[in-house]
């Protein structure tokens, strides 16, 4: 099921949109649960299973052209079966133009195929994304924190993480050596 809903749209690109929408669903029409066509661009509902063939039909085999990768959008719902939500931004530099590709995922176990092939600007946000909610890109072959120190136990981005009880490490200038103390709120 295809959803068309045009939200602040100009006449002129609102043809744009729906002339590149029908060509997706064209070439992609068993791998998109979902097309909507917002004022930010158009958002592809999916399946994380083809996620780098997909990434790579809107890349290479477009006249549009998203070769940028501008972030993945990564945010967690406690409350729901599929509790990740994973977006994709891709860009076009030429025509100013977004697509967000929109993806659940189950836990943190869940293991999406990386996309560093496709762009190396995937690298970092890979990172970021294992980084803050624990989920594993396959392929990848640099999986490491990147943001947070390594002694930092779990997953930040979490909606379950602890907020009281969490210990960190610091230099004590009393000991001169490195000590394990209490966190505070």
């Amino acid at each position: 099921m295809f959803n068309f809903t045009q939200k602040n749209c100009k006449k002129n690109e609102l043809f744009v949109l729906l002339y590149f929408v029908q060509y997706i669903h064209s070439i992609t029409f068993e791998f998109f649960n979902s097309i909507l066509i917002g004022n930010r661009g158009i958002i592809c509902e999916t399946t994380y299973i083809n996620i780098d063939l997909i990434l790579e039909i809107l890349m290479f085999h477009t006249p549009f052209r998203f070769n940028s990768l501008r972030d993945i959008v990564t945010y967690d719902r406690p409350d729901y079966f599929l509790r990740y939500v994973v977006i994709y931004v891709l860009r076009n530099v030429e025509r100013d133009f977004d697509i967000r590709v929109r993806f659940s995922a189950k836990s943190q176990t869940t293991i999406i195929p990386t996309i560093t092939s496709l762009l190396s600007s995937g690298q970092w946000a890979e990172r970021e994304v294992f980084d803050f909610f624990g989920i594993k890109f396959f392929g990848n072959t640099d999986m490491r924190k990147i943001l947070s120190d390594y002694s930092f136990w779990g997953f930040a981005g979490r909606k379950d993480f602890p907020l009281v009880g969490i210990h960190s490490f610091v230099y004590s200038l009393n000991f001169l050596r490195v000590t394990k103390i209490r966190g505070n709120l």
